[in-house]
C-alpha cells in the first residue's frame, strides 16, 4: 500500500495496513533557502523517514516577504525573527495587492513543490502551505494597526483580506499544476484572545471558505491546522475541509484528542508532542503517549503527527524512528 492510499483510507474513515504519520520541519536558514535547497532539504527528511505525507515547509515569513516585511535571523523553529513590517499605519494597507504566484518567494515555493512532486511521484501526497487571509494580515502589519483597522476602516480590511484570498487561490492552482495535490491551511488567528465572534465571522471564516470551497477540486484534500492557544475547534466542520489538526498536547485550554474529535466530522490528526515529548528523547515516554493516542480515538483512523513543525535541533534520529516504528505496528 503507498502512502496515498494509506492517506486515502483514512479519509474514508477506513483502516489502512497502518496507522498514517507525519511530520514536518522548517530550515535553519529560515527563508533565505532557494527551491533547489528546499526540496533537497524535504526528500532527505523523506529519504530518512518515509513520513506518509511531504511538505515544503516554509515558515509564514515566506508569504509576506513579497509584501515588503523585513526579516533577521529565525529561533529554534526556523521561524525567521521580523525586523520590519510591511504595514505600520492603516495608509500602508493600501499596498497589499494579489501577488503572481509564479515571481518572488511564492514563485520560489511553488518550484520546490514541482521539484518535490518530481520526487515522490504521487506515491504521497505533496502538500502546498498557504496561511489564512487574516493570519497573513497579521504578520505584514504591527497588532496595534490590525487591531485599530478592524475597528476604524473595517471594509479597508476587507479588501486587503480580498487580496491575499485571490493571491492564495492563485498560488494553490499553480502549485497544482505543478504537482501538489494537498493544501495544508494553518490559521494563527482563529482563537478567542485574537477576534471575538463578530470579528471571526466577519474577517476570518469568510475569507478562509472562500479559499478552501474554490480550491475543493483543485487537490484531494484540505488539512486545517489551528495554531495556539484559545482555539476555535467547535467550528472546525465550518472551515470545509477534510483533516484537522491542533496542539492537542498544548493547547490552553487543553483540548485532548479524545475530546477534538467531537467537534470535527472527518479525519483527525495528533497526538504527538514535538516540543516536549520527542525532544526528551526518551523511546518509553514517546511510545507511551503514542499509545495514549490511539486509546484517545477509540477505534477511529486517525493521522499520526505533532501539532505543528518539530524543532530544528534537540531530537535524535531514533526518537523519529520510534515514532514511525510505532505507527507501522499498531
Amino acid at each position: 500500500m503507498t502512502s496515498q492510499e494509506r492517506i486515502e483510507k483514512v479519509l474514508k474513515k477506513e483502516k489502512g495496513d497502518y496507522i498514517p504519520v507525519w511530520l514536518s520541519v522548517h530550515s535553519k536558514k529560515g527563508i533565505e533557502e532557494n527551491s533547489a535547497e528546499m526540496a533537497e532539504r524535504e526528500i532527505r527528511f523523506q529519504d530518512k523517514f518515509n513520513w506518509d505525507m511531504a511538505r515544503i515547509a516554509p515558515a509564514a515569513a515566506a508569504f509576506v516577504v513579497d509584501w515588503g516585511c523585513e526579516f533577521e535571523g529565525s529561533n529554534h523553529l526556523g521561524v525567521p525573527v521580523c525586523k520590519r513590517k510591511a504595514v505600520n499605519s492603516i495608509r500602508d494597507w493600501k499596498n497589499i495587492r494579489p501577488l503572481e504566484p509564479e515571481k518572488g518567494k511564492y514563485g520560489t515555493v511553488a518550484k520546490a513543490i514541482q521539484i518535490l512532486g518530481e520526487y515522490v511521484k504521487r506515491e504521497k501526497p505533496n502538500l502546498i502551505t498557504v496561511f489564512s487571509p487574516l493570519s497573513v494580515a497579521q504578520k505584514l502589519a504591527t497588532e496595534e494597526v490590525l487591531k485599530e483597522t478592524m475597528i476604524k476602516e473595517p471594509h479597508l480590511l476587507e479588501e486587503v483580506l480580498e487580496h491575499i484570498a485571490k493571491t492564495n487561490i492563485d498560488f494553490i492552482r499553480y502549485c497544482a499544476s505543478l504537482g501538489g495535490d494537498g493544501v495544508y491551511f494553518p490559521t494563527q488567528t482563529a482563537n478567542y484572545s485574537f477576534v471575538d465572534d463578530g470579528q471571526f465571522e466577519r474577517f476570518e471564516l469568510k475569507y478562509d471558505q472562500e479559499i478552501l470551497n474554490t480550491i475543493k477540486d483543485t487537490v484531494k484534500f484540505r488539512i486545517l491546522h489551528l495554531h495556539g492557544d484559545a482555539i476555535r475547534i467547535k467550528e472546525a466542520d465550518r472551515f470545509c475541509v477534510e483533516i484537522l489538526n491542533w496542539a492537542d498536547r498544548r493547547t490552553v485550554p487543553g483540548v485532548s484528542l479524545k475530546e477534538g474529535k467531537k467537534y470535527f466530522s472527518g479525519t483527525i490528526m495528533g497526538g504527538i508532542n514535538g516540543r516536549a515529548t520527542l525532544t526528551s528523547n526518551n523511546g518509553k515516554s514517546i511510545e507511551a503517549e503514542l499509545e495514549d493516542a490511539v486509546r484517545q480515538m477509540e477505534g477511529r483512523p486517525f493521522i499520526l503527527s505533532p501539532c505543528c513543525v518539530i524543532p530544528l535541533e534537540g531530537i535524535t534520529e531514533e526518537s523519529l524512528h520510534e515514532v514511525g516504528r510505532f505507527a507501522r505496528r499498531a
